[in-house]
Parts: C-alpha cells; sequence; structure tokens
C-alpha cells in the first residue's frame, strides 16, 4: 500500500491511498473463496462450486467490491498510524479506480480531533469551599440518628408538623360550575405533615388534628397537569382522621450507636466525635470536587478549539436519547407528547441540549489534551486504585470486581477511561493555584 497526503484543513485529512493490483486480487480471490464454500449453488455440492461459477452466481463486481471492504478496516489503521492520525468518526472512503488489473486507488477523508489550544495553568486559581463543622451540627447529627431509628407511636396529642395522620379520604374533582369531572372511593393512607410530601393546603387542613376528626382540604391542580380535562380545576379532598403518629427518637445507646455507624461506640461522646469525622471527610470530597469542578470549568473557557459538528451532533444525539427513555421511563410518553402536554417550549429545550452538548465536546477535547500535555498513562497500581473503590461501593471482595471486568470488556474499558480522568484532573489541580473560600453550608448530618 502506498498513501500520499492530498490536504488537511482545520480537522479534516484527505489521503490517496493506492492497493497494488497484485495485493487486491489476492484478497479477491481469497473473497470468493470465503463465499464459494459457505455458498449453496444449485448442481453443486456446498462449497465445492467452481470460481467462475461463484463470479457468475454473486457477480465479479460484487465480489470485488466485498473484498475492498474487507481490506478497508486494516488499511485505514495503516494510514491513521502512518500519519499519526486519531479519528473520530468513520472516514469518508471514495474509490477512483477499481478495474480489473489496475492498482486501486482511493481518497479517504478523516475527520480527526481538532487541535486544542490550553491556556496558562499558572494564571488559573480554582476556588475550593472550606467549612467548619459547628457544635449544632453535630448535635443535629445525633438527633437524627436518634429520629432515624425512632419509633412511631400512636398519639393523643393533637398533629403538628412532622407527624404522620392516618385518614380515610375522598378526592372530588369539579370544574368551575361545581360539576363533578372525577372521585373515588375511600382510600385510607398515612400522610406524613410537611411540605416536601404533601401540598401545603393539605397539611394546613391536617395540622392540629386527632383522631375522629373530620378535615377538608381543596387544591388547585396545575396548569400544567398532563390531563388536560382536570388542568386547572379544583381538587376537594375530605379525610375522616383515624390515628395520629408520633416519633419517639431511639434512646441514646451503644446497641443504637453500633446499628447507624456500625462502629463499637460506647457513649454520646464517642458517636459525637465520629460523626464529626464523617462529616469532615464528606465535605472535604465535596470541597476536593468543586474545585475540580470551578478549574475544569475556568480552563474550558480559555482553552480554544473548533468544535467538530460531527462529535456535537453525536453527543447531542446521545442526550436526547437519554431524555427520551428518561421521560418514557417516567410517564410513558414520548418526548413531544411530554412538552406538548406539559405546555413547555420543545424547542428551547432542544437549543439547550444542543449547547449542553456542545460544552460536553469542549470538555472531552481539553481533557484529553490535558492528558496529552501531562502524559498521563493508565499504570496497573492506578486500575488496582480503581477497582478497590467499585468493591467498596458494592460492598464485594476486590477479586469479585476482577474476574467481573474479564467477563465484559467493555466495563474494563470504561474503568480505564476512569482511571486515566482521575490522574488527568489530579495532575491538572497540581498545576492549577487553589484557594479556599469561606462557606456556609450545613450537610445532612447524621447519615
Amino acid at each position: 500500500m502506498k498513501s500520499e497526503l492530498l490536504s488537511q484543513e482545520k480537522n479534516v485529512v484527505t489521503v490517496k491511498i493506492t492497493i497494488p493490483a497484485e495485493d487486491f486480487s489476492a484478497q479477491v480471490s481469497r473473497t470468493i473463496a470465503s463465499v464459494g464454500r459457505k455458498a449453496n449453488i444449485p448442481g453443486f455440492r456446498k462449497g465445492k462450486a467452481p470460481r467462475r461459477v461463484v463470479e457468475m452466481r454473486f457477480g465479479k463486481e460484487a465480489l470485488r467490491a466485498e473484498a475492498l471492504e474487507e481490506m478497508l478496516a486494516k488499511t485505514m489503521e495503516e494510514v491513521s498510524s502512518e500519519y499519526d492520525l486519531e479519528p473520530i468518526d468513520e472516514p469518508k472512503v471514495d474509490v477512483k479506480d477499481m478495474e480489473e488489473g489496475h492498482d486501486v486507488v482511493l481518497e479517504a477523508t478523516f475527520e480527526v480531533k481538532p487541535e486544542v489550544t490550553l491556556p496558562e495553568f499558572g494564571e488559573i486559581t480554582a476556588e475550593k469551599p472550606s467549612f467548619v463543622i459547628s457544635d449544632q451540627m453535630v448535635a443535629d447529627g445525633v438527633e437524627n440518628v436518634r429520629r432515624s431509628h425512632g419509633e412511631w407511636k400512636t398519639s393523643a396529642n393533637p398533629s403538628a408538623s412532622g407527624d404522620r395522620v392516618k385518614a380515610a379520604y375522598t378526592t372530588t374533582i369539579k370544574d368551575d360550575a361545581g360539576s363533578i369531572l372525577s372521585s373515588h372511593e375511600p382510600k385510607v393512607e398515612t400522610f406524613m405533615l410537611d411540605s416536601l410530601s404533601l401540598k401545603q393546603e393539605i397539611v394546613d387542613a391536617l395540622l392540629g388534628a386527632v383522631a375522629g376528626d373530620k378535615r377538608h382540604a381543596e387544591v388547585r391542580i396545575d396548569d400544567s397537569y398532563q390531563d388536560k380535562a382536570l388542568a386547572g380545576k379544583m381538587a376537594c379532598y375530605d379525610f375522616d382522621v383515624q390515628e395520629i403518629l408520633e416519633l419517639e427518637p431511639a434512646a441514646l445507646t451503644p446497641e443504637l450507636f453500633k446499628k447507624a455507624t456500625g462502629k463499637d461506640l460506647k457513649t454520646e461522646d464517642e458517636l459525637k466525635a465520629h460523626l464529626r469525622s464523617t462529616m469532615e471527610e464528606r465535605l472535604e470530597s465535596d470541597s476536593r470536587r468543586a474545585a475540580e469542578s470551578d478549574a475544569l470549568k475556568k480552563i474550558c473557557q480559555l482553552a480554544s478549539v473548533e468544535l467538530p459538528e460531527t462529535m456535537v451532533q453525536r453527543q447531542k444525539a446521545h442526550l436526547l436519547r437519554r431524555a427520551e427513555e428518561n421521560v418514557k421511563n417516567r410517564t410513558g410518553l414520548t418526548l413531544e407528547e411530554y412538552y406538548a402536554q406539559s405546555g413547555q417550549d420543545f424547542e428551547g429545550f432542544k437549543s439547550q441540549l444542543d449547547t449542553e452538548a456542545r460544552n460536553d465536546v469542549k470538555e472531552y477535547l481539553v481533557m484529553d489534551a490535558c492528558t496529552e500535555k501531562f502524559g498521563v498513562n493508565v499504570q496497573p497500581e492506578d486500575l488496582d486504585k480503581e477497582i478497590e473503590t467499585m468493591a467498596a461501593n458494592y460492598h464485594v471482595a476486590p477479586e469479585s470486581v476482577k474476574a467481573m471486568l474479564q467477563k465484559k470488556p467493555d466495563d474494563l474499558r470504561s474503568l480505564i477511561s476512569s482511571a486515566k480522568y482521575r490522574k488527568t484532573l489530579d495532575a491538572v489541580m497540581g498545576a492549577v493555584k487553589t484557594v479556599e473560600v469561606n462557606k456556609n453550608a450545613v450537610p445532612e448530618a447524621g447519615k
């Protein structure tokens, strides 16, 4: 095979490829032999038809085209290696000459990764949030432990925020004239009195109730409700209160400490020390991720690269498929149906998707350039770290993860990519400046 670089414009490279006639003829013979072995041709035993019969049956041109197809993958790899190309898509191949007895002449157009101009890393400052764990945060953590392992008990007291109310209820939906559009027979359910679980109107109606009370609430249905016949209408709820349940927090005992933390803690002070340490670890991890995100965002903003439309459209299609699957799983609707019924702007969504795809592609190209800049390579010990992390997350032995990866090459490739990304990010953070910024943030304690 001979090759000649014809042109290179931006990230598009065109190469002339010449395959000697004798090499191609040998491939045609191999292709005809392979087709002949599989063919059932009347008058001949399977695989025993002579070459000329196979050629007549399938057509010379078709067999030559198949032979070329079988050569292309290896040929494109050789060209990519010769010119140090990193294609981002399958090359477009234009056959210029494939006459019998002639050299085969092709022109292959490769779309390759574009050149990325990275900023000076030493001029970038990433903000890393810093937090102080207060005694109140630790005390709240202890209370969360007690409540999360507490017991719900029947109470004679009027219901209060955070209590549970067991009630039989009916729902009636009326139109503006008061005619009933929908209703159902009484159902028994337990309601958690907080505005995260219920509409505020229902919470207000059930607050202060005791067993035997009857309560009523009216809630206007959102205009974006998927059933347009009910959207904007008034839903009337009638409750027959059967029981008030109040949470009795668990007592602070070594048994509770073991159940909540998995640790053999003996005193409340030991529990507090454990919770403080856990919060500090969590906040440090969150701080590190926030700094990494800030650094990468600033590098992407300052980096210069012309985004290949092929990559953008491919990523946009991926994001669209993911959105379609999410909506289908949640609602059973297509994406278009969901946006039509909810009254949201579908064209605006697609425009937002385009922006997200461009950001994703730029981040990928920038990180790839950073990997090259810092000479990042994945070593066996890097994979071992990733495997240990995965094993810890799934509560299995590292050997089990390794056995699974041997059976799933795609997962192994994904793990290698993850390890490379992690090492590249570490190298980036070592090159940029980092400044701590005080933040007031309260983590969810005691969980």
